[in-house]
């Protein structure tokens, strides 16, 4: 009888334990968790998938981009800028090939918004010539998780 009560509530806890968003990227010794987003609206030749990157170990993030599920063709922009909003927050900065860089605060209100927003996120990537792209991330589910 035992057995059967410890059997049905692993089987609960397994089966319907939440899915994080973030995947670790086992290429990097550092700590590097990733999630995908999928492009909604574009003025230029931006590729169709964005990821996202997030180093626990240096607090940094990065951004790249892919057409294929398989990431064959994953490349970086050289000089670009973005923003980042959800749930009525906003943070921006400056792409540096596959860096995020950002202010203080802006780091602050990006670590707010993957802490604290549970609807989808929306990032708005701009190339040097006015270009640019929207994608939705869905969840960022378990970014707690991953400091």
């Amino acid at each position: 009888m035992k057995s059967s009560i410890l059997s049905l509530v692993l089987t609960g806890i397994l089966c319907c334990a939440p899915a994080l968003a973030w995947d670790k990227n086992e290429d990097y010794l550092d700590k590097v968790y990733t999630v995908q987003a999928d492009q909604i609206e574009t003025t230029g030749q931006f590729k169709r998938n964005l990821e996202l990157m997030y180093n626990s170990t240096t607090k940094d993030f990065g951004i790249s981009f892919y057409n294929y599920r398989n990431k064959g063709d994953q490349v970086v922009i050289p000089l670009g800028s973005y923003n980042i909003r959800g749930c009525g927050l906003k943070t921006n900065g400056i792409i540096d090939g596959p860096l995020l860089k950002m202010t203080f605060m802006d780091h602050v209100q990006l670590n707010l918004i993957l802490s604290e927003c549970g609807l989808p996120i929306y990032v708005r990537v701009y190339d040097g010539f006015d270009n640019y792209s929207t994608y939705r991330i869905e969840s960022v589910k378990g970014f707690n998780e991953l400091k």
